[in-house]
């Protein structure tokens, strides 16, 4: 998760079980790009717990603005990743610098390589040109 930079200089989110591993290092990053796969309507353990983990940035002065998800699942119904662009957009809420900017669900995607060729590709590809 390294990858992940919106931090005020200076500043790192610290994981107290792992001496030297930080969750998010200063970079210059102000627009954050979640993925997740959609379990049970809903964005997967691991980002809510990154989610979760950010909470020492409320109140500071963060970097990021515009905030982006990208989500897939076996299920087809456009509805289908609702609950996880509710839980982000509450996170959003926490930060009012911030704004939920842009969505692309992909439904229908089962097993590996199933994504491959399709037109959602393209719209989060569109998407992040204009960022």
């Amino acid at each position: 998760m390294q990858g992940l930079s919106f931090l005020p200089k200076n500043k790192t989110l610290h994981n107290p079980r792992r001496r030297g591993h930080h969750y998010w290092k200063n970079e210059t990053s102000r627009c954050p790009v979640f993925a997740t796969p959609i379990y049970y309507y809903e964005m997967c353990g691991q980002m809510k717990t990154m989610l979760d983990r950010t909470n020492p940035l409320y109140g500071t002065d963060y970097l990021f603005r515009d905030i982006y998800l990208l989500a897939a699942a076996a299920e087809d119904d456009g509805h289908a990743a609702d609950g996880a662009v509710q839980g982000l957009s509450g996170w959003t809420a926490c930060y009012p610098k911030s704004r939920l900017a842009g969505v692309v669900f992909c439904g229908g995607v089962n097993a590996v390589g199933e994504i491959k060729g399709n037109r959602k590709l393209i719209e989060a590809y569109e998407m992040g040109k204009n960022v």
